[in-house]
């Protein structure tokens, strides 16, 4: 007798534990995304597209669409599992800021200005090195200021083009090592870099 009542308690124990497990997982799941809203400063029009910092089975890295500023503003819905080692990269619409063969990111923070600073368009310019893969977050929103400034390089064909240096401001935690970003700016010819370093 005793052990049927036994035998009956466990039963009861393992199906409230089972349905305690159910309960919890699609908890879980509704945390997966996370709204990121750019809010962009002096560059009105050009086109921004985020980079997931986990490759995919086929090699290449979680993409989000291209997503013009509007209004000074760019919001990205984005898997959160995603978002550790972002990269986001920005362009002019009509693509001409990738004239010097690579397109430019917005850097998460610079050599030797503290986490979480404003950064000025000076200090930017002047910097050399800087990180562009994001530290990311496990948040279902969050909003990240970007400054942009135009200035001139040299094109593949050794041509004067107008490029972007882009930035965060205040300045965010990056994941990775500093990278070399001459006059400030930081580029790539491969988006999957980032999720690469990991």
């Amino acid at each position: 007798m005793r052990l049927a009542i036994a035998r009956k308690m466990a039963g009861i124990a393992a199906l409230t534990l089972g349905a305690s497990i159910a309960i919890a997982i699609p908890a879980a799941a509704a945390g997966d995304q996370t709204r990121i809203t750019l809010t962009v400063r002096g560059c009105e029009g050009c086109v921004v597209q985020a980079f997931g910092g986990k490759l995919r089975a086929d090699g290449s890295p979680w993409e989000s669409a291209k997503s013009p500023v509007s209004d000074g503003r760019v919001v990205l819905a984005v898997p959160t599992r995603q978002t550790r080692g972002m990269l986001f990269e920005i362009n002019t619409a009509d693509g001409s800021a990738a004239g010097i063969d690579a397109v430019p990111d917005i850097v998460m923070s610079y050599d030797g200005i503290e986490v979480g600073s404003r950064v000025t368009p000076t200090q930017a310019k002047r910097a050399t090195k800087a990180v562009s893969c994001w530290a990311g977050t496990k948040e279902a929103a969050v909003t990240l200021g970007v400054r942009v400034t135009r200035f001139k390089a040299m094109g593949t064909m050794n041509e004067t083009v107008t490029t972007l240096r882009a930035w965060s401001s205040p300045s965010q935690p990056g994941r990775g090592e500093m990278q070399s970003a001459p006059r400030g700016q930081a580029a790539d010819q491969n988006p999957g870099y980032c999720a690469e370093a990991q």
